[in-house]
């Protein structure tokens, strides 16, 4: 999961923005994007070195930073799930050759409906979101030739095998199983 807050307001780079936390790692888009978990709502206020919080979650706060600046903001805080793709995934899902993702060793729980943030895995920065509109769960050995529509293709099993394996830090097999996700995707 990643962190998001989506806010309205006066003093950050654009009127309506979101900033996605994930870990160290933390960019604002010019784009509002509601959370998928919504956790709170807030209001915050910097005047100079000031900043003063009104949070559904954590009452009321005062904050003092460093720098001045003036910031009036409404903000809804939440989570979101995740996906991430290789620079090289990203330029072929922007470009809309891939909307279809193979995943092992579901840690999200990823069901048909549910909204995703795509994340470069390389800068972590999120490049887009997505709806997942199909899924099915099967061993790689049972592939099929629709399974491999809106997928990258691999010169052989082997490279199939040791991409995934590279990917997972686990040895993969025909009989590993693996989820399906066809998604559809809008950029941000």
């Amino acid at each position: 999961m990643i962190n998001i807050y989506s806010e309205i307001g006066i003093g950050n780079s654009s009127l309506v923005s979101t900033e996605f936390e994930d870990g160290d790692r933390e960019y604002r888009t010019p784009r509002f994007i509601i959370p998928t978990n919504i956790s709170g709502l807030y209001v915050r206020l910097w005047i100079g070195r000031n900043v003063y919080i009104l949070s559904s979650n954590h009452g009321f706060e005062i904050t003092h930073k460093e720098r001045k600046r003036f910031k009036a903001i409404f903000g809804i805080s939440g989570e979101g799930k995740t996906l991430k793709f290789t620079s090289e995934l990203v330029d072929r899902i922007l470009s809309g050759e891939k909307f279809s993702t193979w995943r092992l060793f579901d840690d999200k729980d990823l069901k048909i409906g549910n909204k995703l943030i795509f994340i470069n895995k390389e800068n972590g920065q999120a490049f887009g979101r997505a709806k997942i509109i199909k899924l099915v769960t099967k061993a790689f050995g049972a592939l099929t030739d629709e399974d491999w529509v809106g997928h990258e293709k691999f010169s052989s099993e082997v490279e199939m095998y040791d991409t995934y394996s590279k990917y997972y830090g686990k040895s993969i097999g025909s009989d590993t199983e693996i989820k399906i996700m066809t998604f559809d995707f809008e950029k941000i």
